[in-house]
């Protein structure tokens, strides 16, 4: 399998968030989207980090 065959299933929507988004509000953000992650994007639109479940379990353990 090939990424392109797995982009034509799933769909190739980018969902993002801002860097100053709350880990409440980016795990809402997920939640309401239906994903495991988000693109963070800094100022300039620029891929800075991504924001997974992982990132958020980690969050709420601390």
């Amino acid at each position: 399998m090939i990424v392109a065959s797995l982009l034509n299933t799933k769909g190739r929507d980018v969902f993002s968030i801002t860097p100053d988004a709350s880990v409440t509000d980016a795990a809402r953000y997920l939640r309401d989207k239906g994903i495991g992650a988000a693109l963070v994007l800094d100022q300039a639109g620029a891929a800075a980090a991504v924001f997974s479940e992982r990132d958020l379990v980690n969050a709420i353990a601390d």
